[in-house]
């Protein structure tokens, strides 16, 4: 009987391991997650050649994604150079520091000098300029038979096409020459508030008059070459032998001059005395500096050494702000 029992839990384990075995060997086995291999793909560092064109600049070789700073400006007699472009019709211009990634040409543009003015003046007081500031002076003195007078104008002019007032002009006159007192102008919309105050500050005009838009620039005529002649009534355009300085012949001529010089001067015997002169007595020349697209100062002057006159004025002015638009506070008046 032990025999019996013995025998029987020994075939039972026996079995029992069978069919652990064919269990286990029926199940299938999930692995754990393992992330995927990923591998980056290095861009290989080439060398690229950059050339130069219109220009005498030898080429040189870098690496890509290099970044070059601006190359040494060409020369080109009687042309102004005008800044670097990714393509041969100069519609891309080239911003440094510029990165390199393949072979590039950077091609010169150069302007000529009527060319260059006129692009620098669409750049400092341009349809697309939001703003500008600038101060100016005239200086005028006269010496007749005994008389030896002077004159003088110190002004400033804002321009903004933020706030209600989108051009306002303070000047002050003193001397013998001009009326002493200060002038003002003040634009709101299409209305140029025109308002001068004697040399004690009390008010003694006060008018208004309608304006286009494109009135934001100083009145006196002795800057009109630079805010308000076309580029037709610019004949020439030429260098003198200061620095980025240049000469300017235009359709305004001497007798004009002397007309608008006369309406200005506060004296009788003196207006009297230039209105009499003969164009050819008077010699006068308009000038410019610009540098880097945009115009830095403008100056008119005039001189007269006849029938007992000598005279001299000079008209100056200069950009202290371009391109940037600002809230204009002008004057209030009682």
């Amino acid at each position: 009987m032990k025999n019996s029992v013995r025998i029987i839990s020994i075939v039972i384990a026996a079995a029992l391991i069978i069919l652990s075995l064919v269990s286990c060997s029926d199940a299938k086995v999930t692995p754990p997650d393992i992330p995927p291999v990923t591998t980056t793909e290095k861009v290989p560092v080439l060398p690229c050649k950059v050339s130069f064109a219109n220009a005498d600049n030898a080429p040189m070789t870098v690496y890509s994604g290099d970044f070059i700073a601006a190359p040494a400006s060409p020369t080109l007699e009687e042309r102004i150079f005008a800044g670097w472009y990714l393509d041969s019709d100069f519609l891309s211009k080239a911003a440094f520091p510029l990165e390199i990634n393949t072979d590039t040409t950077l091609y010169a543009r150069f302007y000529t000098y009527d060319e260059a003015f006129s692009a620098a003046r669409e750049n400092t007081i341009g349809e697309s300029v939001p703003g500008y500031e600038y101060t100016y002076t005239t200086d005028l003195t006269v010496s007749y038979t005994l008389l030896s007078l002077s004159g003088k104008t110190e002004g400033k002019a804002i321009y903004s096409t933020i706030g209600d007032v989108s051009f306002y002009d303070e000047h002050k006159n003193s001397g013998a020459l001009f009326a002493d007192g200060t002038k003002y102008q003040i634009r709101r919309g299409i209305t140029l508030q025109k308002v001068s105050e004697n040399k004690n500050g009390k008010v003694t005009s006060n008018e208004t008059e309608e304006v286009d838009a494109s009135y934001k620039f100083d009145s006196s005529s002795f800057a009109k070459a630079l805010f308000a002649y076309s580029d037709e009534k610019l004949l020439s355009v030429t260098p003198t032998d200061a620095p980025n300085e240049y000469k300017l012949k235009t359709s305004f001529n001497a007798s004009s001059a002397i007309s608008i010089l006369g309406n200005n001067i506060n004296n009788p015997l003196i207006e009297a005395a230039i209105a009499k002169l003969p164009e050819t007595a008077v010699d006068t020349g308009m000038y410019v500096t610009f540098d880097n697209g945009e115009i830095s100062s403008y100056r008119y002057e005039m001189k007269i050494n006849s029938a007992g006159i000598e005279l001299s004025l000079i008209y100056s002015l200069k950009f202290d702000n371009v391109g940037t638009a600002q809230s204009i506070i002008p004057k209030t008046f009682e």
